[in-house]
């Protein structure tokens, strides 16, 4: 049973992270789904290499086929010419990661999309969705700090985004970003509400905190949110 639920809820997350992270809301139908793709057709020169290999990617993914399209995703990355091709590749690759749980491969292809194209917004709200999704797999005594650490970057993450991107005027990508936000100092609002059991573990307010998971490495102070 748990096996089945792990599944189908690995398979609800490509067919959000997709969309949320192209800036489509309405999500579901594979006319929809299409619409997401059809978004990056824009994006990138029209390199037959890059584009086979990037559309095969699509394809897998909107089939389940998670191996399948990380492999064809770096296919597309390999071929890419120019850094936006390269960025949007390491996009990809860093979603269909994200799809599998593997936040640290994900976390390390989305700071690269990042770097070589720092103006394109789909890419923070990326970021965002693997730091959140890093929260389910924290845990032991120091569970409430890692989060308060998630949570802090993630804000700062799209913030950060915004302010790079905002010449672009990317309207989808910048209306998933708010709901973004909304969402993550919802989430440090709940964390802040356990503050008596913070007290009592000897947390002060300030301190700064860190965390590690794989290679990912984090810090932040406890926010006010």
């Amino acid at each position: 049973m748990k096996n089945s639920i792990q599944k189908q809820n690995r398979k609800a997350v490509f067919k959000s992270l997709l969309c949320l992270s192209l800036g489509i809301v309405a999500v579901g139908s594979p006319t929809n789904m299409e619409a997401a793709v059809s978004v990056t057709e824009q994006t990138v020169a029209n390199d037959s290499a890059y584009v086979k290999f990037r559309e095969k990617g699509h394809r897998a993914m909107h089939q389940r086929k998670y191996d399948e399209g990380l492999a064809n995703y770096t296919q597309a990355l390999a071929s890419a010419k120019n850094d936006k091709m390269r960025g949007e590749g390491n996009f990809y690759v860093a979603m269909s990661y994200l799809s599998q749980s593997k936040y640290v491969e994900a976390w390390s292809s989305i700071n690269k999309a990042i770097e070589l194209c720092p103006g394109d917004m789909r890419f923070y709200n990326m970021k965002y969705n693997v730091l959140m999704s890093m929260i389910s797999k924290t845990g032991g005594e120091n569970q409430r700090l890692d989060i308060n650490v998630l949570i802090t970057t993630a804000i700062q993450t799209l913030t950060d985004g915004k302010s790079v991107c905002e010449q672009k005027g990317q309207e989808g990508a910048f209306e998933i970003c708010e709901k973004n936000l909304e969402e993550a100092r919802k989430r440090g609002h709940q964390f802040l509400f356990d503050a008596q059991e913070l007290t009592k573990a000897g947390v002060s307010v300030g301190q700064v905190y860190q965390m590690q998971s794989g290679d990912v490495k984090l810090s932040a102070v406890l926010t006010e949110y």
